[in-house]
C-alpha cells in the first residue's frame, strides 16, 4: 500500500524521496527527523532537506520541544 501511495503522490508532482518521507510521516505521526530517516530508509541529512522542502510546500509542519524538532504531515 505504501508503494501505491508514493506512486500517486509522484503523479501529483512530488519527487520520489519527498513522497516517501510524506507517506512515512503519515504512518508514524509526529516524530523526529532522525526517526523519519530511519523509517524511510534514507540518510538523515537527506531527510532534513526533504522535510524542509515539504514544509515549504505546506505538506509538513513541525514543533520544537526542548532542542528537538518534531515533524508531522499535513492531512491529505
Amino acid at each position: 500500500m505504501t508503494t501505491h501511495l508514493v506512486e500517486i503522490l509522484k503523479e501529483y508532482g512530488l519527487p520520489q524521496n519527498e513522497a516517501i518521507i510524506y507517506v512515512t510521516l503519515l504512518k508514524t505521526g509526529e516524530t523526529s527527523a532522525q526517526k523519519v530517516a530511519k523509517n524511510a530508509k534514507l540518510p538523515r541529512t537527506t531527510s532534513y532537506h526533504l522535510l524542509d522542502s515539504l514544509s515549504q510546500k505546506g505538506l509538513v509542519s513541525y514543533v520544537v520541544k526542548g532542542k528537538v524538532k518534531y515533524f508531522q504531515a499535513a492531512s491529505p
